[in-house]
């Protein structure tokens, strides 16, 4: 097992939709990380992102 990532295609139409939002007040660009995960569900958090449930998946290794 490895660590990978993707790129998420965004296509014209996708950035006027996104540009709009964002002037709207209906979404934050400045937010990356949209759902948190502790590392036992790591498989989780990449569905999560390949599904478009979150923009970015962060990884919690340690509670401390």
């Amino acid at each position: 097992m490895g660590l990978r990532r993707a790129i998420a295609s965004v296509t014209k139409p996708n950035k006027e939709v996104l540009l709009q939002a964002v002037l709207d007040g209906k979404i934050n660009p400045g937010k990356v990380f949209t759902k948190s995960f502790d590392l036992d569900h790591i498989q989780e958090a990449y569905e999560a992102m390949s599904n478009r449930e979150a923009i970015k998946s962060l990884i919690i290794v340690n509670d401390k």
